[in-house]
């Protein structure tokens, strides 16, 4: 997957909200209407985070169709950020379903599982996930992404 250079990607992306893994068991399901790579940034500063050997850290944006609404503007159109746990368990997802790669148009259901050890005293314990991916098809459309999961 590479970053989008399209224009209309560009200025229709801006003000999709994030789905919130706020509680063990919430679980986005969606189909997948874009797809891109972003740099991480610090939760505090905002500034771009990098690797010690200043390579940047990259997350994949998944922008999905959920049944969310907040409002009766509210397309229901909802943003993941996969890294971390969340990105094995979206692999993982991939490769069971038998798929080459995650596509826009596949259904995706990643629900926050659990709390696994924190890395260290004082430090909160890191989010755990587990996915389901269904590819693309025909049929894809015909499927409530409700059944995922």
């Amino acid at each position: 997957m590479t970053m989008t250079t399209d224009p209309n990607d560009f200025l229709l992306s801006s003000g999709v909200p994030s789905f919130k893994f706020d509680k063990i068991g919430d679980t986005f399901r969606a189909e997948i209407v874009s797809l891109d790579m972003q740099q991480q940034r610090d939760f505090t500063t905002q500034a771009p985070m990098v690797w010690d050997d200043g390579r940047p850290r990259m997350q994949l944006r998944i922008v999905g169709i959920t049944d969310q609404r907040d409002n009766d503007e509210d397309n229901g159109h909802r943003a993941i950020y996969v890294k971390g746990n969340m990105q094995a368990a979206v692999r993982d997802a991939i490769k069971t379903a038998g798929a080459a790669k995650i596509e826009v148009g596949g259904l995706l259901a990643v629900r926050y599982a659990g709390d696994g050890e924190p890395p260290k005293r004082g430090l909160n314990a890191p989010k755990e996930y587990m996915a389901k991916y269904e590819p693309p098809t025909a049929q894809t459309t015909a499927v409530d992404p409700d059944d995922l999961f």
